[in-house]
């Protein structure tokens, strides 16, 4: 009897990150649902999931790990790589209500607000050298390793930063394709810098977590709302938790 060939087609990829250190997520009791079903996914370690043979249909995938608040991230495979679809989840941590926290929080109620995102102004994960506008791309004067497909771009003289993604890295890293042109003009030696990322419902509710530095802890906010967008630095000192104005 002849031997049937199994096929296994790639539908996507799906990398889980603590969004307030960028490391990948190890937590083994992980769940995927689409439309109130559940999606199966097989864990390829270090945080990582794949899609097999399930049809690349845009959809909303909702993603649950225990110690983490539930995400919904779109997939539009128009966005993505043909021959690797990938998307990064960035998971926000739960605090317990119990026990030492070494995370800050920007909570509460805002209505209209869409987006928000931090940057450190602490911590620098690499110095801008120049960027060639003709090539799209970036080169850097000094760099940690920088593992994330997004990072930003800190306009210091501005208080703002301009997000950007990496689809190749040459030059030992120090060359950088990016997807999108950026849109400010860069100065040498700005900083570059890790995002995270927070959350946003369509009631007004958002969270963003953080985490103590031991430096002051300050992080430069971006935020959205009614389609308008605001930059605010906050410096946590003892208090643990900000709010939104």
């Amino acid at each position: 009897m002849a031997e049937g060939n199994v096929r296994y087609k790639l539908d996507l990829i799906v990398n889980l990150l603590d969004t307030t250190t960028g490391i990948p997520i190890s937590q083994k009791e992980v769940m995927f649902r689409s439309n109130g079903q559940i999606v199966s996914m097989l864990n390829r370690e270090k945080g990582t999931y794949i899609l097999l043979n399930h049809g690349r249909m845009d959809m909303e995938l909702e993603i649950s790990v225990k110690g983490y608040h539930t995400l919904t991230v779109p997939v539009r495979y128009e966005r993505l790589s043909e021959l690797f679809p990938t998307i990064e989840a960035p998971m926000i941590p739960v605090i317990m209500p119990y026990g030492y926290s070494d995370m800050c929080s920007l909570e509460g109620n805002m209505p209209g607000i869409t987006d928000l995102a931090a940057i450190s102004l602490n911590r620098i994960d690499a110095l801008l050298g120049a960027y060639n506008a003709k090539k799209n791309t970036l080169r850097l004067f000094e760099s940690r390793e920088l593992d994330e497909n997004d990072y930003a771009v800190f306009h210091k003289e501005d208080m703002e930063f301009e997000e950007f993604r990496i689809v190749k890295k040459t030059e030992k890293g120090m060359l950088l394709q990016l997807k999108e042109p950026l849109l400010k003009e860069c100065k040498p030696e700005e900083g570059i810098a890790r995002i995270v990322r927070g959350k946003t419902e369509a009631n007004g509710r958002y969270l963003l977590r953080v985490r103590m530095d031991g430096k002051g802890t300050k992080y430069l906010v971006r935020y959205t709302v009614n389609g308008v967008t605001k930059f605010k630095e906050f410096a946590f000192g003892e208090q643990m938790e900000g709010r939104l104005e």
